[in-house]
């Protein structure tokens, strides 16, 4: 996943199109609306009750790109990452997050979780279902344009909605120093609207060892020597919810 670095001028009128629908949204110094009410607005005609998840992705801007995430090929994430996939899922539900905790609430569990286990790291694990509007919905008539309006084209709200899945697996925390890490996996740090189709879980270290088996039920630690340090990515990949570092 490329590392992307936004500067967003007060002074300047910025211009987000909604992915490929066309749709521009300004957002200026005279539009105090923040992204995801300017999106409410323009879809106010949608019954939002009618997505199978719950989560409308198309409430909030992709930085975390959850919904191309993994689909060409196994995409990597990171701590900054992981915590905007869940910053994202968060903010796009449609009524009260099924979600534990709050980002900043979130946060702080992994610094107390860190500060206490010292060089304990929490493996981070988002496995998420969510909708979108079908990007052919305009072309095939479903939805359509009037008086600066999205307005359905269908009775049926439903047949907008597309639904994705993503997998994130990252590392809870930015850096960590000194050759031998213990990785914790634990249901604490799954964050999931999917368990039915968790079937198993394996992990790559990088140690030489190839991918082990690791269960998600039960808080598991994995104790890790490594030859060298270095930068490591990790991927995520589904099917067997594989995860490499």
């Amino acid at each position: 996943m490329k590392k992307i670095t936004i500067i967003i001028s007060v002074l300047l009128a910025i211009v987000f199109r909604l992915h490929s629908q066309g749709i521009e949204i300004m957002l200026d110094e005279k539009n105090p609306k923040t992204y995801t009410e300017i999106v409410d607005s323009l879809f106010q005609n949608i019954d939002h009750r009618k997505t199978t998840t719950g989560i409308f992705y198309d409430r909030v801007f992709p930085f975390a790109g959850l919904d191309r995430f993994n689909k060409e090929k196994p995409d990597t994430s990171s701590y900054s990452h992981f915590i905007q996939a869940y910053s994202e899922i968060n903010r796009a539900y449609t009524g009260r997050s099924e979600l534990p905790m709050e980002v900043r609430e979130l946060r702080r569990a992994i610094d107390r979780k860190l500060n206490a286990e010292g060089n304990i790291v929490p493996v981070g694990l988002l496995v998420y279902s969510f909708d979108k509007i079908d990007s052919h919905a305009f072309d095939k008539g479903k939805l359509n344009r009037e008086n600066g309006k999205i307005v359905p084209g269908v009775s049926d709200h439903a047949e907008l909605f597309t639904t994705r899945e993503a997998l994130v697996a990252s590392p809870l925390v930015k850096t960590i120093s000194g050759s031998s890490i213990t990785f914790m996996v634990s249901p604490r740090w799954l964050f999931s609207n999917m368990n039915d189709k968790i079937r198993n879980l394996e992990i790559d270290f990088d140690d030489g060892s190839g991918f082990r088996k690791v269960n998600i039920g039960e808080e598991q630690m994995v104790s890790i020597n490594y030859a060298k340090g270095g930068k490591r990515c990790w991927l995520s990949e589904w099917g067997l919810m594989r995860v490499k570092l």
